[in-house]
């Protein structure tokens, strides 16, 4: 009873791996010198392009590692082992070199015993980090698993390479691992060499393969090639690396370019979990891509801290004298709705802006500095900027995720960078600093805007009535949205204690009514939604702000430091006419005061505003002063040169196309037929002459016998049948009756007809071979139609392929 069972899951490995096992097995290429070496030269591009990177220690086993793979996948496919039995051998080999040489890699203070011990159980403790999403801090985790993969890769590549004598399979997942590592670098220099390199020898690799298949088919075929054919096909290999290899030169700029970031970041966008999970896992890397501000996601998770390290983030520089009182925040991103202990955002619009736009469009809210600051990551790359509340401008191509109003204005939730900021360059911003007194806030009124009132008072089902209760206790007796503000404000400071090491709320209860009447113990992520709750329940509109706190200053009151340990969450309170302003309700930050002062006129305001110039009004001045150089002398500042689009892909992109076409046209006679054809009618209606070297390839002047003829032959191609320059008319007309019979009797008309006239002199029937056309063309295809899904899965993946029956 077992044999069968037996029987069917080997047929069914069988089928996986390789051939079903009831069909015979299909020739096997050659081993050639050539394509062997040039696909260990291509697997090792991608293995020292990663070594190069230097994300870890001990990344120069990578090479030996491909090398070894690339053996070892050809020896598993000369040999007579099925596919599946060579999978079990690459995997055993794979794993036991794997732990050879990452166990090797630890202290030789160790016998191999302890070694592989320590190696199971680091191996143990990283399953249990990508179980449960905490930070590695373990290289040496990121070296097997790159092992293991290059390990893959390259047995991969030499074994489909010669069983199956595939190109795709051999070339994408090292190109893909090689591009990966490219799009993360940013380093200076970058891998441009690497990807030269690899478009090269994948030129090569390509050629070494047809090469080999020609000679193949022109030995069994018994054809007489001509001397300077070898020599012919190597020009247009030469031609075609060069193209490659210049595009290749371009790929690491654009995959750092705006158009890059915006298709990354929109295929990635679905696994950004995932994503962040992996950057956890591989903490302890040198990751000069580490996007710190990753940390301020979609959502904002109200949980239990880890206590933040001292690294610092950016320094921000304010350019111009400001009331010390000012308190600056540098926000991230802003969330609008809350549902048990998680806050998100709802959909907002995603904008691009770019420098030479202006101001946003902002409402005019009143009572607001602008300042300008300049911003210096100090961590290797950002790409969430940190702005001042009310961002209003910056000097760098970005996306804003905003909130469009009625009018047409916007409010700014997140600016993120269209190309990555990495260490070393700066970016300016221009905010709109809220700073209105108490007295202002008190008589802005309760008028909100409809978009407002819709958005900012959502409240979750579950939110409990004594919380409701709390907040009507606290702020019995105020009638006014500040003062019922300032009351909570003061309410959590005095009665919440702050600490890091909360623990996580208790399962099946609302967590804001856990924090405020039970634990009693938080950090600003806590203080900050019970606010923004308390005060959406008396009809206050209010949201979360996630960033850095303002950080520490130094003696000249115009540079902050901010470190890791300044990320910080608040609330933000909507006022009419003043728009969103701060408050602080977290205890271990310094109070936030309004000050108490008398409510100017609408003269004395309206002149106060008037004596600070817009940016609009600046940017005028300055284009007067530079003769309308501002774009090149202002805007970018001697940082960060103002970003344009750049046309260089895709001019490199439209080069490497025409020369695919010119090649295509040099290899294939059907398509330089075709094209002859098309230019020397279009010369024609141009009333242009047509050179001699260009008019042999036109078949304008064939009649209509031979025009049908070469019509029925692409047909040929198209589906599926051999067909070669050294057939005859008679031959393809014999071999198209042997696989078609039904249709045999027209082929042989066209055949035939065009035999007649071409070889023999004598007149066809042009009706005759145009009725039999009119009938086989529709059919032919009708057929290229059906075959088509079976032709893609072929290409795809040639153990797909069956046996003709």
């Amino acid at each position: 009873c077992a044999r069968p069972g037996v029987t069917l899951f080997l047929g069914r490995m069988g089928a996986i791996m390789g051939r079903p096992r009831s069909a015979p097995p299909a020739p096997r290429p050659p081993f050639d010198w050539a394509i062997f070496s040039a696909l260990v030269m291509l697997v090792l591009v991608s293995a020292y392009g990663l070594a190069a990177a230097d994300w870890a220690d001990h990344l120069e086993l990578i090479p030996t590692v491909a090398v070894l793979g690339v053996v070892a996948g050809t020896a598993l496919a000369r040999s007579r082992f099925p596919g599946w039995l060579a999978a079990i051998f690459a995997t055993a080999y794979g794993a036991f070199l794997a732990a050879f040489l990452v166990a090797g890699a630890i202290s030789d203070i160790y016998g191999w015993h302890d070694r592989l011990v320590a190696l199971g159980g680091r191996v143990a403790t990283f399953g249990i980090v990508l179980a449960t999403g905490e930070p590695n801090y373990d290289p040496l985790m990121f070296v097997l698993l790159m092992v293991l993969v290059y390990w893959a890769m390259a047995v991969l590549a030499g074994y489909l390479c010669f069983r199956k004598a595939t190109f795709w399979w051999a070339v994408l997942p090292s190109g893909i691992a090689l591009m990966i590592n490219v799009f993360y670098y940013l380093r200076r220099p970058g891998l441009n060499g690497y990807v030269a390199a690899f478009a090269l020898t994948a030129v090569l690799f390509l050629f070494a393969l047809s090469q080999a298949r020609h000679r193949r088919e022109w030995r069994t075929a018994g054809t007489r090639v001509p001397s300077n054919a070898p020599g012919q096909i190597a020009q247009i290999g030469i031609i075609l690396a060069v193209v490659l290899v210049m595009l290749a030169w371009g790929v690491p700029s654009f995959a750092q370019s705006e158009r890059a970031s915006d298709l990354w970041s929109s295929a990635t966008r679905p696994w950004a979990r995932v994503r962040h999970r992996l950057t956890q896992a591989f903490s302890g890397l040198r990751n000069p891509v580490a996007i710190v501000s990753d940390v301020f996601g979609d959502q904002l998770r109200l949980a239990a801290a880890v206590a933040p390290a001292e690294t610092p983030i950016f320094t921000a520089t304010v350019l111009q004298d400001v009331a010390p009182s000012l308190r600056f925040y540098w926000r991230a991103r802003t969330y609008d709705a809350y549902q048990t202990g998680t806050w998100t955002s709802l959909e907002n619009d995603q904008e691009a802006y770019f420098p030479d736009e202006g101001s946003f469009p902002l409402p005019p809210n009143k009572a607001r500095v602008r300042a300008e600051v300049s911003v210096n990551p100090q961590v290797e790359s950002l790409h969430l900027l940190y702005v001042p509340a009310q961002p209003s401008g910056l000097n760098r191509s970005s996306v804003l995720t905003v909130i469009r109003t009625p009018q047409g204005l916007v409010d700014v939730s997140s600016v993120a960078a269209r190309t990555t900021v990495v260490r070393g360059e700066v970016y300016r911003v221009y905010g709109d600093v809220a700073n209105p007194t108490a007295d202002q806030l008190r008589s802005a009124g309760d008028d909100y805007p409809a978009w407002v009132r819709e958005r900012f008072l959502q409240l979750p089902e579950n939110l409990t009535p004594r919380t409701r209760q709390l907040a009507i206790e606290i702020t019995r007796g105020l009638s006014n949205p500040y003062d019922q503000s300032v009351a909570i404000t003061h309410w959590l400071r005095d009665n919440i204690q702050y600490s890091l090491e909360s623990s996580e709320p208790p399962e099946g209860v609302e967590p804001i009514d856990w924090f405020l009447f039970d634990h009693g113990v938080g950090f600003c992520n806590w203080y900050a939604s019970s606010e923004v709750l308390l005060l959406r329940s008396l009809g206050v509109p209010a949201r979360v702000a996630a960033g850095f706190a303002q950080g520490t200053v130094d003696e000249s009151g115009r540079q902050y430091l901010v470190r890791q340990r300044d990320a910080h969450a608040w609330p933000e309170v909507y006022f009419p006419d003043y728009g969103w302003v701060e408050f602080e309700p977290t205890s271990a930050q310094p109070p936030l005061q309004r000050l108490e002062v008398v409510v100017p006129s609408e003269t004395d305001e309206a002149e106060s505003r008037a004596d600070v110039p817009s940016l609009e009004d600046e940017m005028r001045d300055l284009r007067r002063m530079l003769g309308g150089r501002i774009n090149d002398a202002v805007e970018a500042g001697p940082d960060i040169p103002v970003e344009r689009p750049s046309a260089a892909p895709w001019l490199a992109a439209a080069a490497l196309l025409l020369a695919a076409g010119l090649m295509w046209i040099r290899i294939d006679p059907v398509a330089r037929y075709a094209a002859g054809t098309l230019v020397t009618r279009s010369l024609a209606r141009a009333g242009m002459r047509t050179p001699a070297r260009l008019a042999q390839y036109d078949r304008s002047p064939m009649s209509e016998v031979a025009q049908v003829y070469w019509r029925w032959v692409e047909g040929l191609a198209r589906i599926g049948m051999p067909v070669s320059p050294d057939q005859t008319p008679f031959e393809r007309g014999r071999a198209f009756a042997h696989e078609y019979p039904l249709e045999a009797e027209r082929g042989w008309t066209i055949a035939q007809a065009y035999a007649a006239e071409r070889f023999g002199g004598k007149p066809s029937d042009p009706a005759r071979v145009q009725e039999a056309w009119r009938a086989l063309g529709p059919w032919m295809f009708l057929l290229w139609l059906e075959k088509a899904p079976r032709r893609a899965r072929a290409r795809l993946s040639p153990r797909w392929q069956t046996p003709s029956p």
